[in-house]
């Protein structure tokens, strides 16, 4: 015998129809979410940090024990 959790839910809508219906499904398929090229920001552009910024770096990188170094990426986006 089915529990009446389980009844119910078989008569709910998946999320993801749900979602669908409400017009909320993402898509990463349109021109938005593509790199457009300008003329100073090309995929050849070089980057690299300076060097206070590679100091930063360390003193962040720092506070965080080995096995957590990647903890880090958050404060580190903020360089």
């Amino acid at each position: 015998m089915m529990s009446a959790a389980r009844l119910l839910a078989r008569r709910l809508p998946s999320t993801a129809n749900r979602a669908k219906a409400a017009g909320q499904l993402r898509s990463m398929g349109h021109a938005q979410s593509f790199h457009i090229n300008t003329p100073d920001n090309t995929p050849e552009t070089y980057f690299d940090f300076t060097e206070e910024n590679y100091q930063l770096v360390n003193k962040v990188l720092s506070k965080y024990p080995a096995n957590y170094k990647q903890s880090a990426i958050i404060p580190l986006l903020d360089l």
